[in-house]
């Protein structure tokens, strides 16, 4: 979680917990079986770049790539589905994890990785 406390760090506020992580992450486990599917990958991924812009919904190949990407590289055991181990791994990557924070599309407004460290910490 390396990145997103760098965020936080940036905003003063302290780092990031597993216990705020495991809540994070269970948010998105849409049918609570402990893993991120594909479907669960893909909808968290739309939620976080089209944010509250509207209720458009965000372009679709794009994100399907995206996914298709992030299970690529992180889905290490190839289970189909990341784990929380693997998701962690991906907040650690800076390349992935930029990709994924600066993502756009015609209905974003470019602030994923700050809703993602605001989700984590609300209930501070």
């Amino acid at each position: 979680m390396k990145l997103l406390d760098e965020i936080l760090k940036n905003q003063g506020r302290p780092p990031t917990s597993w216990a705020q992580f495991k809540k994070f992450f269970d948010e998105y486990d849409d049918n609570g079986d402990g893993v991120i599917s594909r479907k669960e990958c893909a909808g968290f991924i739309r939620g976080f770049i089209a944010g509250p812009v509207g209720n458009r919904p965000a372009a679709r190949d794009p994100i399907e790539q995206l996914v298709h990407k992030l299970f690529a590289k992180f889905d290490t055991d190839r289970s189909g589905f990341l784990e929380p181990r693997e998701c962690l791994k991906l907040l650690d990557d800076e390349a992935s994890y930029a990709i994924m924070s600066r993502a756009h599309n015609p209905y974003g407004d470019g602030k994923a990785s700050q809703r993602i460290v605001d989700v984590i910490t609300k209930n501070d």
